[in-house]
């Protein structure tokens, strides 16, 4: 029984851990978005796709939520998030890199996560689960995502 629980415990610190082999990492950064350079190394380190959607909310699930989000909004959210998507799309894992706003940039988090974005990433013409970076910007109910 024990032997079963820390092979759960070794099991689930594996898949959130950005070595995970079953991710991938992004094919190209828009260039507006800045990573430093100790997060591109650490997640470099995984096989690269070859293609990563660009991030546009008209095409996420969430889209109407976000609008509703930054609409209810007081003030300004700048965040930088590492979203960790499925091969189908869906936002899976969300690390928090930076934000001016912890508690609206975990609210934020809370609204895409399950959720469908642009789409997945693609190695070989495959859908691949794939860690992507996104800059959220709300200011005065103007939302940019890149």
């Amino acid at each position: 029984m024990l032997m079963l629980f820390c092979g759960s415990c070794v099991f689930s610190f594996a898949q959130s851990s950005p070595s995970s082999s079953t991710f991938h990492h992004w094919h190209s950064l828009n260039p507006d978005v800045k990573l430093g350079s100790s997060v591109e190394s650490e997640y470099k380190k995984l096989p690269e796709s070859d293609y990563t959607p660009r991030q546009n909310v008209a095409e996420w699930s969430a889209g109407e939520k976000i609008k509703s989000f930054a609409s209810g909004l007081s003030g300004r959210l700048s965040a930088l998030y590492i979203l960790g998507v499925d091969e189908t799309g869906i936002v899976r894992k969300i690390k928090t890199l930076k934000t001016s706003d912890a508690k609206s940039s975990a609210a934020f988090a809370a609204i895409i996560m399950n959720t469908k974005v642009s789409g997945p990433a693609f190695l070989h013409n495959q859908a691949v689960a794939c860690y992507m970076p996104c800059s959220v910007s709300i200011d005065k109910n103007q939302i940019n995502i890149k």
